[in-house]
């Protein structure tokens, strides 16, 4: 390989590589430079193909262009039809390296995935609107192509994982500084803006802001449980904080139920059981008393109240207000029971019933039920079954992935988180690590100097 294509793959396998993508992120976000973030994507996936780099950095192009910017193309300019153009280096690297390299299909997650294709094309047949149920079914395809591709290319478990976290250990920094650059532009109604939940990123809503938090927070457990280095802490607090300003309630369940499964994986894992009680014991009494503070100077009941009190634009986003959109779900669920109303045909029968520009139901067993019927929710739950099986074994990397799936399980009830293009692309990436064999210990000394 030429030699400046060998430094090329030196610097994308550093933790150099991250951090540099994380600045790019960061400033193609601030002055909204969509054409600049497609074209660098283009630059940047290339580079990894052609170089051979660890597939697993292909996450933070992928990020830039998630993430990068807040998705005003102007389809009038020349530019965005170029930025466009350039996307067709990385396609056609991609699939020379598919051709050369066969790709391995033959695991639990293509099926359950293929079966809950195959029960969205048969919903096809009761679908109101072709064009939502397409989408859907793009969605799951563009899962499941992801899901192959990278399943195939992994072949140091140890390695593409360290990676992974440590890259998503940043994009939680970096959404953190998206959220602050966006209230310092109206600093004068920053309260406003964080109490009223209108933290506007332009990639998304504070649902999936949170989500990714959340995912981010459970990368960096795993980066300071391994290295057992303490600067980790540093961006735990920064997701902590920036979950907080989301003002996401199902955000605020699915956090408090992983960190909940942190304390106990610590203890289960620990080698001084009653020492690390000891710690929870102190750590939980400082914690009563610190609450006890807070409801003395009022701090506990306002925050309440900011919470559980707060409605935007109408009930049906209240939070007893999601009872109308759960409501249409059952309903038109018992009008086609077996296959259902077709796939994301929430849109267009929420907008009929009950007049909400909504997408999603807002719950994903209710969302499945409805849109593939009683056929798709037992696909969904052979899906769900094929991904979470493999991750009960007796090791922290495993408990990780673990915690990331009952994120989507668990705020996934009260918000949108399976079928959502953007959570769905990052959850490819997270499943992977239970398609693939266990080829090295995963558990082994991290380092991040080299990988």
């Amino acid at each position: 390989m030429n030699k400046y294509f060998e430094k090329i793959k030196t610097f994308i396998d550093s933790k150099y590589f991250t951090i540099v993508m994380s600045a790019i992120i960061v400033f193609c976000h601030t002055f909204d430079l969509f054409n600049l973030s497609i074209i660098l994507l283009s630059i940047v996936a290339s580079l990894i193909l052609i170089t051979k780099a660890n597939i697993m950095n292909v996450f933070m192009p992928v990020c830039l262009a998630l993430i990068g910017n807040e998705h005003n193309a102007n389809p009038k300019s020349p530019m965005f039809y170029i930025a466009l153009a350039t996307l067709t280096a990385p396609v056609v690297l991609l699939i020379i390296d598919i051709i050369r390299n066969k790709l391995k299909i033959r695991n639990k997650i293509f099926l359950s995935t293929a079966l809950l294709i195959l029960c969205a094309f048969i919903s096809l047949i009761n679908t109101p609107s072709f064009s939502d149920s397409f989408n859907g079914i793009k969605t799951l395809g563009i899962f499941l192509a992801s899901t192959i591709y990278f399943s195939s290319r992994i072949y140091d478990k140890k390695s593409a994982f360290n990676i992974f976290c440590y890259m998503f250990m940043w994009i939680g920094m970096v959404v953190f500084l998206q959220m602050q650059i966006y209230l310092l532009k109206d600093a004068s109604n920053m309260f406003k803006l964080i109490k009223d939940k209108q933290i506007m990123l332009g990639w998304g809503i504070s649902n999936h802001y949170v989500g990714v938090l959340i995912l981010s927070f459970i990368a960096t457990f795993y980066l300071l449980y391994i290295s057992k280095k303490w600067l980790y802490i540093i961006p735990m607090i920064v997701n902590t904080v920036a979950i907080v300003l989301t003002m996401s309630r199902g955000g605020y369940l699915a956090f408090a139920v992983i960190v909940v499964m942190m304390f106990l994986a610590v203890l289960y894992y620990a080698k001084d059981k009653k020492q690390i009680i000891k710690y929870y014991i102190i750590a939980g009494v400082s914690g009563l008393v610190l609450l006890f503070i807070f409801y003395q100077v009022g701090l506990l009941d306002k925050f309440m109240d900011l919470i559980f009190s707060r409605e935007i634009n109408n009930d049906v986003f209240a939070m007893n207000g999601r009872t109308p959109v759960y409501n249409t779900a059952i309903r038109r669920f018992k009008n086609h029971i077996l296959i259902g109303n077709g796939l994301f045909s929430s849109h267009y029968y929420m907008a009929l019933d009950i007049n909400a520009k909504l997408y999603f139901y807002h719950n994903y067993i209710l969302q499945t039920m409805s849109d593939l019927g009683i056929l798709g929710l037992i696909a969904f739950g052979y899906f769900i079954f094929t991904i979470v099986k493999p991750l009960f074994k007796k090791n922290i990397a495993s408990t990780a992935l673990l915690m990331m799936i009952v994120y989507y399980l668990v705020h996934g009830l009260l918000d949108t988180t399976f079928y959502l293009a953007f959570l769905m692309i990052i959850l490819s990436f997270i499943v992977v690590f239970s398609v693939v064999e266990d080829k090295v210990d995963i558990e082994k000394e991290l380092d991040l100097n080299n990988n």
